[in-house]
């Protein structure tokens, strides 16, 4: 759960593990790039038996986000989107100084797997029935060799589950990224909308490029969006129908997205603050979906 909506407090990070209390800082470098997984060609579909679940949508605010992404940063951004958004691409990524990712995130409900290969992030592939490499498991990313990396932002749904082990903490995703390496990880405990995300995402990292300060960037974010997330979304809607037109593959998926848009400006103004979807009713978005875990001093 996100405990910023129970507890009154402004300085709030997780840890999957007591054990995270003890670790030592590393002191490998990692190289000054930010690579970003976004936008996967999921493709295909699935099996109503498939063990990984229901088909996967497209995400369009994900491409927004990698768009995001390489306008702030330039030449230090390597964005993989579409098919290069690969189980393979990721797996050899080897110590980015920031490590952005895009997509569904899940944790299987099959309870005869190991935690570790429950939890999943899907990547170009994941509805093709009968392929293995359409996803990357926890258990995969905790052996990659992410030491130095500053900064893990897991941009999908419910990054933060996994199973609680007594004495071991929470295993899962969020684990992994911490044993592969990782000092602080941004991710989600809930679902989250993808266009809302992509907003998050834009203005965490203009003011993480300026201050270079991680927790203190989160802060400021949730504090400028509830007071001017209108605004960031009437700019993602201009950005939307500039660039998306061409993108989507259907004038009437093209067309619905646009209207949907629209219909969320006009609710936010009915409300005087930003909404988003939430069980098919617009409710107010405060943010607290996306939490920090790990290292927040002097990050």
């Amino acid at each position: 759960m996100s405990f910023e909506r129970v507890l009154n407090c402004s300085n709030i990070s997780y840890l999957s593990s007591v054990q995270t209390l003890f670790k030592k800082n590393t002191d490998d470098d990692s190289t000054d790039q930010l690579v970003s997984f976004v936008y996967p060609d999921f493709s295909g579909r699935l099996s109503d038996d498939n063990d990984r679940g229901d088909k996967k949508g497209i995400l369009y605010g994900s491409y927004l986000e990698g768009m995001f992404i390489h306008d702030i940063y330039g030449e230090k951004s390597t964005v993989y989107s579409s098919y290069q958004a690969n189980h393979d691409n990721f797996l050899n990524t080897k110590r980015p100084r920031i490590l952005h990712v895009s997509t569904h995130g899940d944790y299987l409900d099959n309870e005869h797997m190991e935690p570790m290969d429950r939890g999943i992030l899907c990547l170009s592939g994941y509805n093709v029935d009968e392929n293995n490499s359409g996803y990357i498991s926890a258990r995969e990313i905790q052996y990659m060799d992410l030491k130095g990396t500053e900064l893990a932002v897991l941009s999908a749904c419910n990054t933060g589950l996994g199973e609680n082990i007594s004495g071991e903490g929470i295993y899962g995703i969020r684990r992994a990224f911490e044993l592969a390496g990782c000092q602080t990880l941004l991710l989600t405990v809930e679902e989250v909308d993808d266009f809302n995300s992509a907003i998050f995402m834009k203005v965490f990292y203009e003011r993480y490029n300026e201050i270079n300060n991680i927790y203190q960037s989160f802060k400021d974010t949730k504090e400028y969006l509830k007071e001017h997330g209108l605004k960031e979304l009437k700019e993602l809607k201009d950005v939307f129908e500039k660039e998306m037109k061409n993108k989507i593959n259907g004038h009437m998926v093209y067309t619905r997205n646009l209207k949907e848009l629209n219909k969320r400006i006009e609710e936010s103004e009915k409300r005087g603050q930003i909404v988003r979807k939430k069980n098919g009713e617009y409710v107010v978005e405060d943010w607290n979906e996306f939490i920090i875990q790990g290292k927040i001093e002097n990050s």
